[in-house]
């Protein structure tokens, strides 16, 4: 068996989830009866117990510890690293649980564990107990001083465990034990142990006795080994450290016994970087700390330290230089333990020349400490150390690896510079040393600093050392004689170079682009020593800014006064440069020229300046004044006069802006006036303002100068330029002049810092004019480009001029420019980039915070913010397309309100501000949404509303306006509401929190009402659904109106008397009273009760809106108070004068309410409804026979009065009310006064069906008698023929006899009527609700009724058919109408169709008996294939061919939605309704005729079709499809779901009537496919279909003779026993999971008295009727039975088949060879003719 450390080692048994060392054994143990025992231990250190008790029978001692923790300390002793994890963090979940009395009978035990696990190979371990250390030691305090010393050598061990996260739990752990001002003496208190521990450590201990051989790997013994030895050395410092000096003496012996010992040097030559990292600090620690001991053993220490001094590893190299400074610190002689020459020097030398090997950060701060303690003899006399130190280190500092890096680079130069200080100030105190001094400034430091300015790739310029060598320099001048002289040497030498390097600086294109800002930078440091030096960094700009002025001087840093030598090297670089650009014309000079006299414009300096040039002439004039007037201004009309003089231009200006604080005043307008007349360049133009606008604030004359009138003609001047370039064809050239421009124009429209403009009113004002013409010019424009660029400058100076002048709205032109930018941000009419749009709207926005703030926050009517809100209502009510552009809109909105509330204070609290609250309100728009007069007819005819007599034409395009004003309106308020914020934090992070007043409510309300208009509308016409945008914008104008109707649940009193009040105002607000008392009762926690006694007060008259208004309230009154109400009306209704019959307030409206008042209290007052409503039904008889008239029994009703119409439509409401609900309780008088006039009624229909859609309230008698049909139908097949009590004897059979053939004769021609009417119609919407309602009563008609139709003949020639005449033509009437556009009458025709579906397989059959007997004894082939009804055929093509093109590209695990708004919807239906009714059809066929169908559809692939059609609509999740049916309702609305659901019904219908033909298709698909139909069917299909076939055979009334069958319903098997004479066959078929797509299994469990071969056939035979057969599993018996049967009567069977009667078509042989006489099923043998390509017998081989 393989070892516990062997890799072989067997993998734990599966399942077993307990750890390979669980406390399974230790609780055995526990709680066994044996002898106690213990766990012998061995404890490294003395005084801790030696074992853990393992049981409770031990002694006192042993009996104090806890169970729990004596369980936990067992786990602790595993291998396990997960079981010592747990095992850890249960211990410290103890610690926490249990008493302090309880730890402390644990800390004797803790000590050994804690000790062991510390040192554990796992980090995760070690990072645990030190965690559990934590928990324990802020639990036990002071009582664990007794084991401390145990603890503390581990413990400060484990501070430097070479694994982070242990080494922070560790730290963390004695930090809990021991405050900062404690840990010291803890560590004292324990410091001999500390260093004996250690000591062994380091001496005695090896990676063989840390770890146990036998179980551990080498490579973790090894790394075990290390981070002990490592953590050991870095502890021993920690202790060195932390011990006073006072007690160090203490310590001299173990520290000896340490150093005297050869092991310990051995790690000095150890492989592992971290140990000698670690030894290396603790060498640095002894020396700081014994001093005398460590030069005692110099011998020993040096050397490792000083011969590795070029260690290159950096986690070494720390601990090495510390070590190293250390050991020359306090060693006085370590020199002489080391080879100078050999070891030191050498690689000391490499290291320099290397560039400190990547390590300059560290060793940069510590060379020159070493250097200044290395004797400068070491390599013999005349500073050849020195010569030779500074050499390489200058070799160094042009290494790649320094250079590549400015960071280090600038280490080194700062560690260099510090050496060389060093050695100058030596060399300074003896005057022996001077020419020492000037070589090394000749040899040293010269040729660093030319190589910084010269070369080009060097990076010496952005370190330290100008500013070093400036400080060195002038400290050197200010010595004696000697020293001078050779620092002026030094910078007329580097003068020389300069001068030379300068001469051809112009031509030099390698060196020129850095040239220059090395010089400037240089002087910048003489001047101001601690300039800092930033590094460059790449960046990309997309606009212009302002350039880099780096040469500038920041005013926090202090000018140093220059020595003379550095003066006369400043003015020398200077009077060069200049000198060069006067008489070269070299921009490059004249740039460089600028910079330095920007540096140095003394008076001395520009004097030698003049002289340079004008030599000969003498003035009096200042010489600022002078160097103006005659060199920089004629050189600037020089310049002018000639071409691509641009620089010179732009560094002239710079250089004349120098001078102009220290000229006169006088003198400074002649300047400007001058520089004014000469410049014409945007560019140069941008030059100068840019220096006038810095120099404006701290001078008055520029400033003065600035609103003269001159000034601003020309700036007005140039706005009119620049403008009409923007706008004019843009070409590349201009770009860059037109963004100068508009830079210029942003300058000068700003302000100074006491915010007074720069130009004067009038020149803003016409600037402000010309911009704003500019961007009205611009509007339309087709060169978006140009647009763009215009919108973004114009956007860029309105920004500068709205931020900077506060109050730049009393400029008239400034709220034009204002409002234009502010258009041009809503909905981006410009068609502008997102950059430019954020331009302008950041314009804006600056423009009303500083509006705000200059007027304190007050709003005027005229102001400009008033016309922005008035500009955002009119572009939201004209402009507004789609939800997207809304929200643009919304979000300039948005903007607006966070402005405001931006600058207004909060108050105190958080009550919103009054002003954010009335600009609120003032956003909202206002508008009165009209009522369209097709909304009002849909809700009449639907039974929603009493029609007016008078209806206002309101137009009959949708309401696009009402739409996108509501949703403006709803997300206005979603946007300015809110849940109060609670904290002052909260209000900052929420801008506005408003209330909701009355104001705001009422303006809710319109928008439900809006939305309620929107939604009837799309109802009505289904042309809208198909617009996206609108039905985006409604579905989000319905989610916005929920979420603000549940936001109001706390005003639901308050929006209830603002609706109710509304309604008395506008009647049209009543079809609001519906949806907000919905929202309101789901929003509310307790039930929603209205008080009666407004709508008794209210209702003294009724109208239509009274009458809507009370059928939406109804529902919300108490049910008592509801059957008042309805008494009410009862007796209004009674004591109605038969004059006002037909009027709202006379009958029309009291029924009107009673009808919908019955279903809400015929469950709790039964009998008082009933008798209210028989007392109506009472008076209506007096009604009718007082009027003969009154019920449109007959005559013209294209004449009668529409109030007229209305009340026999009530009437018919009131009686389909009382056939539904007291149905029982109606006398024969009741009934029969019923059903004559619904037959009347429909007769009446019939002789006027051309008027019937001609208006709203025929309409809606139409559909009320349809309805009526429709309830009285279901009430007689659902309660009377079910003889239910309460109803008269003879009404079923009256019903039948009679009525229902007077009223379905009609109906059904009316409906074909009707449909075409209505297929001509362009506008459907209301239309379609009559239609609905007739097909919902046509569906109801019963099969005899629609077999005995009166439909006019219909026959198609050419097509024959087996039909009677009837039939076809009642098929031919209704097939064509599932292909309708209206889903009514598709489901209509469907349901007609179904009714006379199972009847049509019969005269197929006749006919083919007819054919049959006909054919008999003829040799001929028969046609088996059978076409199903041909317009059921046509019809599944025709609507195919609309959708096939859209699912043809999806895989068949992709579901197409089909939505109802889709051209493709109803062809869709209508492919799947005909599918439905052809599976209908084929089910109720005949076995024989199901084969010749199927042939037929396979011949046609049609079952393919659909299969690849269905896959593809039916959704991946079907959820409950499957299992319940779906029902088609035709008063329904169409859905996807529909499409969906009819889909899943169809597959399911075709695996049950068609699965040998669905089994052939999967089994001919790929892979794919076939997989993904292969699990579909059976996790939602197989499951249900098995249960229906074994259901099917449990319940079969079929009896089989000789034949017993049973089922098995938990393994899908039917067990058939077949028993005749002697024969006994038993069989068990088995259903596949994935049934009907796999093949059952027909096996034998019992076989007596029947062959072998015989048996095998028989069950091939069987499989073969279960396979092929389009049937269930009992057809297929009952054919195998059939067979069987006949087999044993001697009949013979087919010698082909082997059938007696063949599978397809169930015949039995009968043609017979007249040689072998052998007989052959017809179908078998023209097979075999037609494979075998002859016509012989298959067995004796004659021709047939």
């Amino acid at each position: 068996m393989p070892g516990p450390g062997s890799k072989n080692q067997a993998n734990r048994t599966k399942g077993n989830v307990r750890p390979s060392s669980s406390s399974q054994a230790a609780q055995l143990l526990s709680s066994g009866n044996s002898i106690p025992s213990g766990f012998i231990g061995f404890g490294m250190l003395t005084g801790t117990p030696a074992f853990v008790p393992a049981s409770q029978s031990f002694d006192d001692i042993d009996s104090s510890l806890d169970a729990d923790f004596r369980l936990v300390l067992r786990k602790l002793t595993k291998r396990d690293p997960t079981t010592k994890i747990k095992a850890l963090q249960e211990f410290s979940s103890l610690c926490k649980e249990k008493d302090n009395q309880v730890l402390k009978a644990v800390l004797p035990y803790w000590p050994r564990t804690y000790n062991k696990l510390t040192l554990d190979l796992d980090h995760r371990v070690r990072e645990a107990v030190q965690q559990t250390m934590t928990v324990m030691v802020g639990k036990v305090r002071r009582d664990l001083a007794p084991y401390l010393k145990n603890l503390m050598g581990n413990w400060l061990l484990s501070q430097y465990d070479t694994y982070p996260t242990v080494a922070s739990a560790a730290q963390q752990s004695f930090q809990t034990a021991f405050p900062p001002a404690k840990q010291t003496e803890a560590i004292n208190f324990c410091k001999k142990e500390l260093v004996e521990y250690f000591q062994d450590n380091l001496i005695h201990q090896t990676m063989h006795t840390l770890s146990d051989p036998s179980c551990t790997e080498a490579d973790e013994m090894e790394t075990k080994y290390n981070r002990v030895v490592t953590g050991s050395f870095l502890a021993l410092r920690k202790v060195l450290l932390s011990i006073p000096a006072s007690q160090q003496d203490s310590l001299t012996d173990y520290l000896k016994a340490l150093l005297e010992n050869g092991q310990f040097w051995k790690h000095g030559k150890s492989k592992v970087n971290m140990v000698k990292a670690a030894m290396f600090a603790f060498l640095a620690s002894l020396c700081q700390t014994h001093q005398e001991l460590s030069a005692s053993y110099a011998v020993q220490m040096v050397p490792p330290v000083f011969h590795n001094i070029d260690e290159k590893d950096p986690v070494i190299c720390s601990s090495l230089w510390e070590a190293a400074l250390s050991i020359a610190n306090h060693i006085q002689d370590w020199t002489k333990h080391i080879s100078i020459s050999k070891s030191f020097w050498p690689k000391l030398r490499s290291l320099l020349e290397a560039g400190f090997n990547g390590n300059v950060a560290v060793i940069g701060p510590n060379l020159l400490p070493l250097f200044s303690k290395v004797p400068e003899d070491i390599l013999g006399k005349n500073g050849r150390f020195h010569e030779e130190f500074f050499s390489y280190f200058k070799r160094g500092l042009s290494c790649l690896q320094l250079t590549s890096n400015p960071s280090d680079l600038g280490s080194a130069v700062k560690a260099y510079m510090e050496c060389i200080q060093y050695c100058l100030r030596q060399m300074s105190k003896s005057v022996a040393d001077t020419t020492r001094i000037q070589d090394m400034l000749f040899d040293q430091i010269l040729p660093v600093v030319q190589a910084s300015l010269i070369e080009v790739q060097s990076g010496l310029s952005r370190t330290p050392l100008y500013g070093m060598l400036g400080m060195m320099m002038s400290g050197l001048e200010q010595m004696e004689s000697s020293p001078a002289l050779a620092v002026l040497g030094f910078w007329n030498q580097l003068g020389d170079i300069l001068q030379e390097k300068m001469m051809h600086f112009g031509q030099d294109l390698e060196g020129k682009s850095s040239f220059d800002e090395k010089l400037v930078h240089l002087v910048k440091c003489l001047l101001y020593p601690k300039t800092l030096t930033k590094h460059k960094t790449e960046r990309v700009r997309f606009t212009l800014e302002k350039k880099d002025t780096s040469h500038e001087i920041a005013a926090v840093l202090e000018r140093i006064e220059l020595g003379k030598c550095q003066a006369e090297f400043v003015q020398r670089l200077t009077l060069t440069s200049f000198k060069h650009a006067h008489d070269q014309w070299s921009p490059e000079h004249l740039k460089l020229f600028g910079q330095l006299i920007e540096l140095d414009s003394s008076a001395t300096t520009v004097s030698k300046v003049i002289q340079c040039c004008h030599s000969d002439t003498v003035s009096e004039e200042p010489p600022a004044d002078y160097f103006v007037f005659h060199i920089c201004l004629p050189w600037l009309k020089r310049l002018q006069e000639k071409e691509e003089t641009l620089g010179h231009v732009k560094f002239l200006i710079q250089i004349i802006f120098v001078f102009i604080p220290v000229i006169g005043d006088c003198n400074v307008k002649i300047v400007l006036d001058k520089l004014f007349e000469n410049l014409q360049r945007l560019e140069t133009l941008h030059t100068l303002v840019d220096k006038l606008f810095m120099l404006c604030k701290s001078n008055f004359t520029i400033k003065q100068w600035m609103k003269s009138e001159a000034f601003g003609e020309r700036m007005v001047s140039i706005a009119t330029n620049v403008c009409d370039i923007s706008i004019d064809i843009f070409t590349a050239d201009a770009e860059e002049e037109i963004e100068h421009g508009w830079a210029v124009l942003s300058q000068i429209l700003s302000c100074d810092e006491n915010d007074v403009p720069l130009l004067s009113t009038d020149s803003i004002q016409r600037i402000l004019i010309c911009i704003h013409n500019s961007l009205q010019k611009l509007s339309g424009d087709k060169m978006v480009d140009r647009t763009d660029r215009a919108v973004k400058f114009v956007s860029q100076v309105a920004s500068s001029f709205f931020c900077n002048f506060k109050g730049c709205l009393t400029i008239p032109s400034a709220e034009d420019l204002l409002l234009m930018l502010f258009s041009v941000s809503l909905g981006n009419p410009y068609n502008v980039t997102e950059e430019s749009l954020h331009s302008a709207t950041q314009a804006w926005l600056f423009g009303v915070k500083n509006i705000l703030q200059f007027t304190g926050g007050y709003m005027p009517k005229e102001g400009a913010v008033c016309k922005m809100v008035a500009t955002l209502k009119e572009k939201v009510s004209t402009s507004v397309s789609s939800v997207q552009q809304l929200q643009s809109y919304m979000e300039g909105v948005k903007q607006l309100l966070e402005a405001v509330c931006e600058i207004l204070p909060v108050d105190e609290d958080f009550k919103p501000n009054p002003v954010i609250q009335t600009l609120s309100d003032e956003l909202f728009i206002k508008t009165v949404y009209p009522l369209p007069d097709q909304v009002l007819e849909y809700l009449f005819v639907s039974g929603e509303y009493l029609l007016p007599q008078n209806l206002k034409s309101s137009g009959s395009q949708f309401p696009n306006q009402t739409l996108f004003s509501s949703l403006y309106n709803c997300k206005l308020l979603l946007l300015s509401s809110g849940p109060r914020p609670d904290t002052e934090e909260a209000v900052q992070k929420t801008s506005f929190n408003l209330e909701w007043t009355d104001y705001r409510l009422a303006t809710l309300l319109s928008a439900v009402l809006g939305r309620t208009i929107l939604t009837y509308w799309m109802e009505i016409d289904s042309t809208v659904k198909t617009v996206s945008a609108v039905e985006e914008a409604v579905t989000e104008l319905s989610t916005c109106v929920t979420q603000l109707m549940g936001e109001i649940s706390a005003h639901a009193n308050q929006m209830l008397k603002i609706t109710l009040k509304r309604c008395e105002e506008d009647s049209q607000f009543c079809l609001s009273v519906k949806p907000v008392l919905e929202y309101l009762s789901i929003s509310t926690d307790v039930p929603f009760h209205l008080e009666i006694s407004y709508i008794i007060d209210n209702c003294s008259s009724l109208t239509e809106c009274r009458v809507h208004l009370i059928r939406s309230i109804l529902p919300y009154f108490t049910l008592q108070d509801c059957l008042t109400f309805m008494e009410i009306m009862v007796a209004r209704l009674l004591s109605c004068p038969s004059e006002t019959l037909d009027c709202i307030d006379g009958a029309l409206g009291p029924l009107n309410v009673i009808t919908i008042s019955t279903p809400l209290l015929i469950s709790t007052h039964q009998t008082e409804v009933s008798n209210l409503l028989l007392a109506i039904m009472d008076q209506v008889l007096t009604w009718k026979e007082n009027q003969e008239d009154l019920l449109l029994f007959d005559g013209p009703l294209s004449e009668v009065n529409g109030q007229h119409v209305l009340l026999n439509a009530e009437i018919c409401h009131l009686l389909q009310c009382v056939v539904r609900y007291l149905s029982a309780s109606l006398s024969d008088k009741h009934w029969d006064f019923t059903l004559c006039s619904l037959v009347s009624w429909i007769q009446c229909m019939g002789d006027n069906q051309e008027f019937l859609l001609s208006t709203c309230q025929l309409q809606s008698l139409t559909s009320a008698v349809c309805d009526l049909l429709s309830e009285v139908m279901t009430c007689i097949v659902t309660r009377v023929m079910a003889n239910l009590p309460g109803y008269p004897p003879n009404l079923a059979s009256e019903w039948t006899e009679f009525f229902s053939d007077g009223a379905y004769s009609v109906l059904l021609p009316l409906f074909l009527e009707l449909t075409k009417e209505f297929e001509k119609k362009a506008d459907r919407g209301i239309v379609r609700l009559s239609v609905a309602s007739l097909g919902n009563a046509v569906s109801t008609s019963p099969k005899c009724k629609v077999m005995e139709h009166r439909l006019p003949p219909l026959l198609i020639a050419g097509e024959s058919s087996p039909l009677p005449d009837s039939l076809q033509t009642l098929i031919n009437h209704f097939c064509p109408l599932l292909g309708s556009g209206e889903r009514a009458i598709q489901v209509t025709a469907f349901a007609i169709l179904h009714n006379v579906m199972e009847d049509l397989p019969q005269y197929d059959k006749e006919e083919r008996s007819i054919r049959e007997g006909a054919a008999e004894g003829r040799e001929e082939e028969e046609d088996n294939s059978k076409s199903p009804p041909v317009s059921l055929v046509r019809m599944q093509e025709t609507s195919r061919e609309f959708f096939c093109d859209l699912l043809t590209d999806l895989r068949v695990d992709q579901c197409s939605s089909i939505f109802p708004t889709s051209p493709e919807y109803h062809s869709v239906l209508a492919y799947l309704l005909s599918w439905k009714l052809m599976l209908t059809f084929f089910k109720s066929a005949p076995a024989e005729l199901r084969q010749a169908y199927a042939s037929y559809l396979k011949t046609n692939s049609m079952v393919e079709r659909l299969l690849f059609t269905l896959f593809r609509l039916m959704p991946n999740n079907p959820g409950n499809m499957f299992e319940v049916e779906h029902k088609l309702d035709v008063k329904a609305s169409a859905s996807v779901h529909e499409i969906q659901r009819l889909a899943c019904g169809v597959y399911l219908m075709t695996l049950e009537t068609t699965p040998a033909m669905v089994r052939q298709w999967w089994k001919e698909q790929d892979r794919n496919t076939a997989s993904y139909v292969d699990k579909y069917t059976s996790k939602h299909v197989s499951h249900l279909l098995c249960n229906e076939e074994i259901q099917t055979v449990q319940k079969t009334n079929v009896k089989l003779d000789n034949m017993t069958i049973k089922t098995r319903a938990m393994t899908r098997e039917v067990i058939a026993t077949y028993a005749l004479a002697e024969v006994t066959v038993e069989m068990v078929i088995t259903l596949p999971s994935n049934y009907p797509l796999g093949n059952i299994q027909v096996q034998s469990e019992k076989r007596v008295g029947v062959s072998g071969p015989q048996w095998e056939k028989w069950l091939l035979q069987l499989n073969i009727f279960l396979q092929h057969q389009n049937g269930s599993i009992m057809d297929g018996l009952r054919l195998w039975k059939n067979n069987i049967d006949k087999r044993f009567e001697g009949v013979e069977e087919c010698t082909i088949c082997y059938s007696v009667l063949h599978g397809t078509n169930f015949q039995l042989p009968r043609l017979q060879c007249k040689t072998c006489k052998k007989k052959f099923h017809s179908a078998c043998l023209y097979k075999w003719f037609n494979t075998s390509h002859n016509c012989t017998c298959p067995l004796c081989r004659n021709l047939f």
